[in-house]
């Protein structure tokens, strides 16, 4: 998914608008447990624009690392803190 999603014009990285685009064409924004907010919301926390971590990479450009660990967030979102999932794992 990440491969396809980066491969839009920003590789080897997934920008804010390929991954909100990404997860409304995947179905995952609701109205119960995750709006589109909350993406944006994750999109905002995961992404590490710190040099340290990677010498030249831009903000608002996610790393592989972030577009997973995006993903398990917005599974907690939208199962587990609504109760649908008893894990975070059962949840992703």
């Amino acid at each position: 998914m990440f491969i396809q999603v980066a491969s839009g014009g920003n590789f080897p990285y997934v920008g804010w608008t390929a991954f909100a685009n990404f997860c409304i064409k995947a179905g995952i924004p609701d109205k119960k447990g995750c709006p589109l907010a909350t993406i944006d919301r994750v999109f905002i926390v995961v992404d590490q624009p710190s040099e340290e971590v990677v010498p030249g990479k831009l903000a608002k450009n996610m790393m592989r690392f972030e577009f997973l660990e995006g993903l398990v967030r917005i599974a907690n979102c939208k199962y587990k803190e609504i109760g649908l999932a008893a894990t975070v794992t059962e949840s992703f």
